[in-house]
């Protein structure tokens, strides 16, 4: 019984599509699309494994590396069976590449603590600002058991040709942040609202900015303005984001009443 913590339950699909002998794929490629789109978190490990396993010591996702007895359940469904949950815990050969997470593992409650501030409810310094890279590799067929496993980096390093460079200790340099504001602030539901954005980093106007609110998408121009016409039935805090490539998100919150 109990829910499976998300980065085992990961391994039970990944991995183990190259690691069951009742599965016949030689390879999985499972690319993760990550960022925040509306209230809709998207976060996870790019990863690729290969069958019959690789030299050299294991790697897992972040937060998968141990089963917890009496926190996991025993046993998950999978293909119609109960399969004990405890081996996909752990260091597998069988990964080729696996892309860092935003930070290295550490404990459940601390990773779901940097996972809920990743999210779109965040509202701090590292809101959407998950770690996005490449996971690049040639597939030979059958697989060579004998390439090198898990040519992956830490969430300090970066990973080139196979080869880990140290980054240095030097932080990365904050992006700007997106302010958004909004007009009007306050609204009934139920009516249909003309509500106009503004989006600016420091003291500059932002264009071309993406606004999100209520379902609806808007890019901003050249004075950092977007208009959106929604009417929205739910009442309570209606959040408008604003995103741009190279900048962390802003946050608006409307009031329908």
């Amino acid at each position: 019984g109990g829910s499976t913590w998300q980065p085992l339950e990961w391994m039970s699909s990944t991995w183990r599509a190259a690691a069951d002998p009742s599965v016949r794929f030689a390879y999985n490629v499972t690319p993760h699309l990550v960022g925040n789109l509306a209230d809709l978190p998207f976060d996870g490990q790019t990863a690729i494994t290969a069958r019959g396993g690789t030299t050299g010591p294991g790697c897992h996702y972040v937060g998968s590396g141990r089963f917890l007895p009496g926190t996991d359940p025993q046993t998950v469904l999978i293909g119609g069976e109960e399969q004990r949950l405890a081996p996909f815990a752990g260091p597998k050969t069988e990964f080729i590449g696996l892309v860092p997470w935003v930070v290295d593992d550490a404990d459940r409650a601390k990773l779901q603590q940097t996972a809920d501030a990743l999210g779109p409810e965040g509202g701090g310094k590292i809101e959407n600002d998950y770690r996005e890279t490449a996971n690049v590799a040639d597939l030979p067929f059958p697989p060579d058991p004998s390439r090198r496993a898990c040519a992956t980096a830490s969430a300090a390093d970066a990973t080139t040709g196979g080869r880990r460079t140290r980054r240095g200790s030097a932080r990365r340099k904050a992006k700007p942040l997106l302010r958004i504001t909004a007009t009007p602030r306050r609204a009934r539901s139920g009516r249909r609202v003309r509500y106009r954005f503004r989006v600016t980093s420091g003291k500059r106007v932002v264009r071309r900015a993406r606004v999100l609110f209520a379902g609806h998408t808007r890019r901003t121009d050249r004075r950092g303005r977007a208009t959106i016409v929604a009417r929205v039935r739910r009442r309570g805090g209606r959040p408008g984001r604003a995103y741009l490539r190279g900048y962390r998100s802003g946050r608006v919150v409307i009031r329908v009443r």
